[in-house]
């Protein structure tokens, strides 16, 4: 459904447009900074994001069993090469390739940037339909948009959402997912702000926007 509901939208806007599909995704060459800022953002958002949600709005219990099924498989024996392919790869390309490319772009044409980041972010929290998920997935799109802008690339928010989405995938196939909430909380302090100084230095190396660009 995402290949085609969302990547396919993109590629008939682009087939409309009679505009290159590079050019509408916002698909171009990025620094080697950019790559290694995304890298350092995939690898810490997620805690640093499941951290606040659960001193804020904490999901029931519920929701995490149902997020665990989705991730593995009704009996937990869906092969993990699928998972992937499914979970993590398939929505770095389609949700990135429609949120963060014409949305995102046709926004900044109209709004400053940081309001247009903030307004698709937001569209990208409702998509996925959970008040319970909306909190995280917002401020997780807030993030890949920032990348995508900052960076001046697509590619770098693509590789940003896959590793969140792949790490999560491997934690809970693991049966690590809930190691956060057994952690002491000093410990789970000390990663915490360890993982936000790891997501500070993605921002600043992600950072490759001249400051009076477009």
């Amino acid at each position: 459904s995402q290949w085609g509901g969302m990547f396919g939208l993109v590629v008939a806007y682009a087939r409309w447009k009679r505009r290159p599909l590079a050019d509408v995704l916002g698909f171009r060459p990025a620094p080697a900074r950019a790559w290694l800022g995304a890298f350092l953002i995939g690898v810490s958002a997620w805690f640093v994001v499941l951290t606040l949600t659960a001193w804020i709005a904490p999901p029931p219990k519920e929701l995490e069993e149902q997020m665990r099924r989705m991730f593995l498989g009704e009996n937990g024996d869906r092969p993990m090469f699928v998972t992937l392919l499914v979970v993590a790869l398939t929505p770095a390309v389609c949700e990135e390739a429609l949120f963060r490319g014409p949305i995102l772009q046709a926004l900044r044409t109209r709004l400053p940037p940081a309001t247009a980041i903030a307004f698709t972010a937001v569209l990208f929290g409702a998509l996925h339909l959970d008040l319970y998920r909306l909190f995280p997935t917002t401020t997780l799109g807030i993030l890949l948009g920032y990348v995508a802008y900052a960076s001046g690339s697509i590619a770098p928010a693509m590789l940003m959402h896959g590793l969140n989405n792949g790490i999560l995938i491997s934690l809970a196939s693991a049966g690590q997912d809930e190691a956060a909430e057994h952690m002491s909380p000093g410990l789970r302090i000390g990663v915490f702000t360890v993982a936000c100084g790891m997501l500070v230095a993605g921002l600043l190396l992600t950072r490759t926007r001249q400051r009076n660009a477009p």
